[in-house]
C-alpha cells in the first residue's frame, strides 16, 4: 500500500503514482456493488497513505495491530528458535549461518524483554535472529577454524 498510495509530494515518478492512486480509487468506489469482493490493504506506515483512500467506501475500516508485547516477543523469539532448529536439522548442507540453531543457553526471554527490543515487530525479531546467526558464523570463521 505504501508504494502505491503515498501522499502527493511532487517527486519524479509522481505522475505514475497519481495514476495508480486514481485508478485504485475508481476500482474501490465500485467494489461495494460487487458481491463477495473484499479488498484488504496493509501498511506499517498509515500516515503516508493518501487520506482520500482511507474514507468510508474505500478503505474505511481500520484495524491497528501494535508491535508485540514483551510476552509476545518472547513467544515470537521462541518460535523462531524452534523453527531454526528444525530447519537446521533438515537442511544440513545449506548456508550454515541461516540455519544455525540457537544454543539452549541463550536467554531468549531476557532478550525479548530488553529495552532494545521494545518496539520490535515480528519481522524485526526475525531479522535479529538472522543477524545474530550471521555474526556468529563470521566470528566462527576467525576463532574456530584454526
Amino acid at each position: 500500500m505504501d508504494a502505491m498510495t503515498t501522499t502527493k509530494h511532487g517527486t519524479e515518478g509522481g505522475r505514475v503514482i497519481d495514476g495508480i492512486r486514481k485508478q485504485l480509487q475508481i476500482e474501490l468506489d465500485g467494489a461495494e456493488q460487487r458481491k463477495g469482493v473484499f479488498v484488504i490493504g496493509a501498511t506499517n506506515r498509515p500516515e503516508v497513505i493518501d487520506s482520500a483512500l482511507l474514507r468510508p467506501g474505500r478503505f474505511g475500516n481500520h484495524i491497528y495491530i501494535p508491535v508485540p508485547s514483551p510476552d509476545g516477543r518472547v513467544s515470537i523469539l521462541k518460535a523462531l528458535a524452534m523453527h531454526k532448529e528444525a530447519h537446521a536439522r533438515r537442511n544440513e548442507n545449506r548456508a550454515r549461518f541461516k540455519l544455525m540453531p540457537i544454543d539452549a543457553s541463550v536467554d531468549l526471554s531476557s532478550i525479548a524483554r530488553s529495552k532494545a527490543c521494545e518496539n520490535f515487530s515480528g519481522a524485526d525479531l526475525s531479522a535479529l535472529v538472522c543477524l545474530c546467526s550471521l555474526s556468529f558464523f563470521v566470528l566462527s570463521l576467525f576463532y574456530f577454524e584454526g
